[in-house]
């Protein structure tokens, strides 16, 4: 477990064993990362807004079709 944003995450292991391989190759031990929640919860926002809007924007362009064409191709 460790503490984002003052919130309490558990993580799993794997993510913990990802993570201590980072802190290897890179020789040294991470550090806690201070952020205000708020902010974070804004930028989550506007990303998901984002996301959706160029799902939307793929959909209607037919990309859905096209890749389910390409994808019976293989």
């Amino acid at each position: 477990m460790f503490i984002v944003c003052g919130i309490l995450q558990e993580q799993a292991e794997n993510d913990v064993v990802l993570l201590h391989a980072i802190e290897a190759d890179l020789g040294r031990q991470l550090e806690e990362f201070e952020c205000k929640e708020q902010e974070v919860f804004s930028d989550i926002k506007r990303i998901f807004n984002a996301s959706r809007v160029a799902k939307m924007k793929l959909m209607d362009g037919g990309f859905d079709e096209k890749a389910k064409e390409l994808k019976s191709r293989k």
